[in-house]
């Protein structure tokens, strides 16, 4: 063996040492931690880690995407904004899109949620000028115009 696989096996051995540390805390998808790990060590040494980490499902992009969901939908994300955070994490769009595609999400019940957790639960019975403002903030925060429209529409009912 020469020197440049020993310190290779070496660099590869505390870089999926690093990876596993990094995972005990929390989930990471593939992009994440490859840029993690491309900051300390070799990218040839990264890639097989990161292959490795893969094969043995200690590196779950499934995972991560039901993680960052789940964060962002209790703090009053919507659909579109979920969506673009997953993309802006290097999750692959079509991956996010399938993803979700799959889930069911009642979004007209979050859209209320989150209203009601920034407005108050009088939002339902405010003004005209009230309402607006919180269907612009509801934009803002991913939601569809259809979900924060219903919310309004079946307590009117």
């Amino acid at each position: 063996m020469d020197n440049s696989s020993i310190s290779k096996e070496k660099q590869s051995k505390k870089a999926y040492s690093y990876a596993l540390h990094l995972l005990a805390k929390r989930e990471y998808g593939r992009a994440e931690m490859l840029k993690k790990l491309l900051g300390k060590y070799d990218p040839d040494v990264v890639k097989e880690v990161v292959k490795k980490l893969i094969a043995e499902n200690s590196l779950s992009e499934v995972r991560y995407i039901k993680m960052i969901f789940e964060h962002y939908l209790n703090s009053n994300c919507g659909p579109k904004k979920i969506y673009f955070e997953l993309i802006k994490k290097g999750v692959q769009k079509e991956v996010v899109k399938s993803f979700m595609d799959k889930i069911t999400v009642d979004w007209d019940k979050y859209a209320q949620i989150a209203l009601e957790r920034k407005f108050g639960k009088n939002i339902i019975s405010c003004s005209f000028e009230e309402r607006n403002k919180a269907i612009q903030w509801g934009l803002g925060r991913g939601f569809n115009l259809v979900n924060l429209m219903n919310v309004f529409k079946n307590q009117n009912s």
